[in-house]
């Protein structure tokens, strides 16, 4: 096993899978969303402060529609 990286397993949706991977030579996290062919995103410690800085706008927006279209 390569120990430059941790592997995990965040979440599972829809037999979709979201994958993060820890580099610690590159200090850099990367996700990949979905199976095979999934999209994969790499980001910096501060690219990833910024996005989760934004989930719970992201998340609040959502269900804000969620709710107008009841």
């Amino acid at each position: 096993m390569n120990t430059d990286v941790d592997m995990n397993c965040w979440v599972e949706i829809d037999e979709a899978e979201i994958k993060y991977v820890v580099s610690r030579t590159e200090k850099m996290v990367e996700f990949t969303i979905g199976n095979e062919g999934g999209l994969t995103i790499n980001m910096t410690e501060r690219a990833l402060a910024q996005c989760v800085e934004q989930f719970p706008v992201a998340l609040s927006e959502l269900r804000e529609l969620i709710a107008s279209t009841q």
